[in-house]
């Protein structure tokens, strides 16, 4: 074989070689990619829940809530993945957690429901992965409508002044439905967030989205929204903010530390 030939043959088959790598590197690099990506988001998704739970319950007696806690709040309404809309609910669906009584319970009342439920071992609802209206409504939203239907919140920030305690940020209300069961409505994450944390007794687990169906059936079926003003405490900004509805507009507008005395609650806006 004559040497322009050989030239021939190796120029052709580098050539070859070169185009095979390229896409070998791109094939590789496209799945590495693709790995990745779901890792990243696998990855930010537990961080965000973790992140969650450690400031919603950090050293305290929810943590003794069953695994089925931790799938329940797994945060599947973060935009990295779509989901389907959920159904309304059927007859079915609301026969699983019977009402048939229910008593919202006021501030004065919380020395005694802190004595009455003080061994309860609770399971805790969060945004859920078929997303519903207490998902997807702003939490400030969901906030004026509470304060319509069930007036103020059991507690509050200001009742004590610690910004992301061991069970709650914003606000808290306390149910007690048919006579002996405890349901507790707080904020997500602040104001800024969407939807509610749901918790009840450990042996209704199975049923948590039943129980909140229940308990918050008011807020979806009238739109009625009352005033309020809530302080809340933003870690991040490391500010106090007031935060409420006047009537005709959210708010969220800082206020100083100062400002704020432990017991007293902000006075409600008249609209």
């Amino acid at each position: 074989m004559s040497r322009c030939t050989l030239r021939a043959v190796f120029g052709w088959s580098a050539a070859v070689w070169s185009a095979a790598l390229c896409v070998l590197v791109l094939w590789m690099s496209t799945g590495a990619a693709t790995v990745q990506g779901q890792h990243i988001v696998d990855r930010y998704q537990q961080a965000r829940q973790l992140r969650l739970l450690d400031q919603l319950y950090p050293q305290s007696r929810y943590q003794e809530a069953e695994p089925m806690a931790l799938r329940m709040l797994a945060l599947a309404v973060d935009s990295l993945h779509q989901t389907a809309s959920a159904p309304p609910p059927t007859a079915a669906d609301s026969n699983a957690f019977p009402m048939e009584r229910m008593r919202a319970l006021r501030r004065f009342e919380k020395e005694w429901l802190e004595e009455t439920f003080a061994d309860t071992k609770w399971s805790f609802l969060g945004p859920q992965p078929r997303r519903t209206f207490f998902d997807t409504t702003r939490t400030i939203d969901l906030r004026a409508r509470l304060e319509a239907h069930f007036d103020a919140p059991t507690y509050a920030v200001a009742d004590d002044l610690q910004p992301n305690r061991d069970d709650f940020d914003q606000f808290a209300y306390w149910f007690v439905v048919n006579d002996s069961i405890p349901v507790v409505v707080s904020d997500a994450n602040g104001p800024r967030d969407r939807g509610l944390i749901v918790a009840t007794e450990r042996r209704w687990r199975d049923v948590l989205p039943e129980v909140r169906e229940a308990v918050l059936a008011p807020l979806r079926e009238t739109p009625d929204r009352a005033p309020y003003v809530d302080y809340f405490y933003d870690a991040v900004d490391a500010r106090w903010y007031r935060v409420g509805y006047d009537g005709t507009d959210f708010f969220i507008e800082p206020v100083a530390r100062r400002q704020l005395t432990r017991g007293r609650r902000p006075p409600t806006p008249t609209p």
